[in-house]
């Protein structure tokens, strides 16, 4: 029974040595990463600036480029409509036309018949 608390003793012991050896590499890495964030922070705030400013200037040329295109997508809509009512009135001025001729054929036919009975 002792070998057995002893050799979790050890092993528990060894884990908090493992942990804390993690824990000060992750102090030591992240006050370096402190230092050098301060020290670098000035000099690269500049691209970060000018990157800004590009980036708002992109989002203003976009965001124009967006209004064209919905103007555009609204003209392309309407001629499409209209479009659409120009080739329904074909179709309704075809049937007129096939309806039209229908009755001048029914009038035709019905004068050569008479000319033929009056022959």
């Amino acid at each position: 029974m002792d070998s057995i608390i002893r050799s979790h003793r050890l092993s528990t012991e060894t884990l908090r040595a493992e942990n804390a050896r993690l824990r000060l590499n992750a102090s030591n890495a992240l006050s370096e990463l402190m230092i050098n964030t301060r020290n670098n922070s000035i000099s690269s705030l500049h691209p970060l600036l000018s990157n800004l400013s590009e980036i708002q200037t992109l989002n203003k040329q976009l965001q124009l480029n967006a209004v064209q295109l919905s103007k555009q997508t609204k003209h392309w809509s309407l001629s499409i409509t209209k479009l659409q009512d120009t080739l329904n009135e074909l179709g309704n001025l075809e049937i007129v036309g096939q309806t039209m001729e229908s009755q001048l054929n029914d009038i035709d036919s019905a004068i050569r018949n008479l000319i033929l009975l009056k022959i």
